[in-house]
C-alpha cells in the first residue's frame, strides 16, 4: 500500500474555493490528480450564508469515508499525517 500512496502523491493537491458575497465561504474542495482527497482534513467542506458548517466529506483517491474509517485509511497508506488525524479524532470522540 505504500507503494500506491508514493505514485498517488507525485502531484501537487489543488484547492478550489468558492465565497458567498458577503465573503464566507461556501465551500472548498481538494483534488489530486483530478481526484477528491486529502490527507489533512475534509475534502470538501460547505457552510452557510453566515460562515456556520453545513457538512464535510472526508475522501481519499475519490473514495468516500467516515471520519474514523478515513484515520484508518490514513495509517493504511502511511499517510504523514495519520498520528495527527487519529489525535484529532481521539479528540473529538472523547470529549477531551
Amino acid at each position: 500500500m505504500i507503494k500506491l500512496y508514493e505514485e498517488f502523491s507525485k502531484e501537487e493537491p489543488k484547492v478550489e474555493i468558492e465565497y458567498w458575497d458577503n465573503g464566507q465561504k461556501r465551500f472548498e474542495l481538494w483534488l489530486l490528480n483530478g481526484k477528491q482527497h486529502r490527507e489533512d482534513g475534509p475534502s470538501y467542506q460547505v457552510w452557510y450564508y453566515n460562515g456556520q458548517k453545513l457538512s464535510e466529506w472526508w475522501s481519499l483517491n475519490d473514495k468516500f469515508y467516515s471520519r474514523e474509517e478515513w484515520v484508518n485509511e490514513l495509517k493504511k497508506i502511511g499517510s504523514p499525517y495519520y498520528e495527527e488525524q487519529k489525535m484529532l479524532l481521539d479528540i473529538k470522540k472523547y470529549n477531551l
